[in-house]
């Protein structure tokens, strides 16, 4: 959802202070600049809803900032495979995103 937000955001509203964080385009790199941070804001959301029942908070943050990291290079990887492989199966698509979540199951 915060994805889509990005990906519309700057052409509903031509505000250029979104243009940082916004998709102004649809090239490769606005594609991995939105996926960058709507995984950063969504984790800015999930520590202020579950901050209270966090243990270490240093291994809540050190687990979304490497799946910050990796989330980008899904995003690759799903262009490339779809693009090169012509995938119908959108189940492929649905586990390569879901992938970057796992150092946060690992560190919990």
């Amino acid at each position: 959802m915060i994805f889509s937000i990005l990906h519309f955001g700057y052409d509903l509203t031509h505000w250029a202070f979104l243009a940082p964080i916004c998709g102004v385009n649809e090239s490769v790199f606005q594609h991995l600049k939105m996926a960058f941070w709507a995984y950063l804001l969504a984790s800015l959301i999930e520590y202020f809803v579950v901050r209270g029942k966090l243990g270490k908070k240093e291994t809540f943050w050190y687990s979304r900032f490497l799946s910050t990291i990796i989330v980008p290079w899904f995003v690759v990887l799903n262009l490339v495979f779809s693009t090169c492989f012509i995938l119908e199966n959108r189940i492929f698509d649905i586990r390569l995103y879901l992938l970057p979540i796992f150092p946060e199951l690992w560190a919990e």
